[in-house]
């Protein structure tokens, strides 16, 4: 009985001695701030970590920098069209100032005196129709058509190119659209018995009579990257290329730049080609509306899913607490 009990008392003392010789290890005291420890916390509470918010945030702020981007290029296009219309109301330049101004002359009206040269007459296109052609017209040439492009030599020699305006394909070969009448003749919103007309002589050769009339001064067209090389060995334009246009047809002067004017008025008699209105003038391919309307649509985007980020997290932090 004693052996038994002295047998307990020394395994007890063993164990106490494991026990001390080997103790616990106690945690270090956290380094972290308050600071810190309070954001993990209302990290844990909402559910909002570094990596969402890099996830929600990036498409808040795209959608809401292009509204932005959107917003600085209405203000812009607004700009333009009012220096476009401070151009189209100055007073007509004369012919000379054509070749000697030195300042930015698009959209100046300008007073032309010259002979137009039709057997060197390019078409450029396809074009869409103008927008100021009632539908009957449209059904009957159709809503692609091409830009009538004939050099004009003035009363001191030298050469201009004048755009004369858009006629439907079927009206492409000038014979044609010197006897082409839609019946009735003032098929076009413009003209009436009041408007002045001239007979541009469209189908003759050589050079026309004396023809005086008012025009834009225009640039060149910008060429992207859908639109065809021209092929003046085919005679194939696509884009309004000045210098390429008289050089093919050797018209080209070194010594003058290339001048590129657009007929305002008068109207052609028998209403083709058909010139370009005031009011298309001063219209954009992007107008001011289709801005307005991108940027309210980034901006309500962008507001939706800085909304919808919102409630989510309150939501996750509601389950989580």
């Amino acid at each position: 009985m004693w052996a038994s009990l002295r047998s307990k008392a020394v395994a007890c003392n063993l164990r106490r001695c494991l026990t001390t010789s080997n103790p616990t290890p106690k945690r270090s005291p956290s380094r972290e701030t308050p600071q810190a420890t309070g954001g993990k916390q209302r990290a844990h509470q909402t559910g909002f970590s570094p990596q969402a918010a890099l996830f929600f945030g990036v498409p808040i702020a795209v959608t809401f920098s292009l509204g932005v981007w959107q917003v600085r290029r209405l203000n812009r296009k607004i700009r333009l069209i009012k220096e476009r219309e401070n151009h189209l109301s100055a007073p007509p330049l004369a012919a000379a100032d054509l070749f000697t101004a030195s300042s930015d002359l698009d959209h100046r009206r300008v007073q032309v005196s010259g002979r137009f040269l039709h057997d060197a007459e390019i078409t450029v296109g396809p074009r869409s129709a103008p927008k100021d052609l009632p539908s009957p017209v449209l059904q009957w040439g159709g809503s692609s058509g091409l830009q009538i492009i004939t050099p004009m030599e003035m009363e001191d020699g030298k050469v201009i190119l004048v755009n004369r305006g858009w006629v439907p394909q079927r009206l492409a070969q000038a014979p044609k659209r010197r006897h082409a009448v839609v019946s009735p003749h003032p098929f076009l919103t413009r003209v009436d018995s009041s408007t002045p007309t001239c007979d541009y002589e469209d189908g003759a050769t050589g050079k026309s009579s004396l023809k005086t009339f008012t025009a834009v001064v225009r640039g060149c067209d910008e060429k992207n990257r859908f639109t065809p090389d021209n092929q003046p060995a085919k005679g194939e334009w696509y884009y309004i290329d000045p210098d390429a246009i008289l050089h093919a047809h050797e018209l080209c002067d070194g010594d003058t730049r290339a001048v590129v004017v657009e007929l305002l008025e008068p109207l052609p008699r028998g209403g083709w080609p058909h010139p370009r209105s005031y009011n298309d003038l001063l219209e954009f391919r992007t107008p001011p509306s289709t801005h307005v309307t991108y940027a309210t649509t980034w901006f309500c985007l962008s507001a939706a899913l800085a909304l919808l980020t919102r409630n989510r997290f309150r939501q996750r932090g509601r389950g989580r607490t």
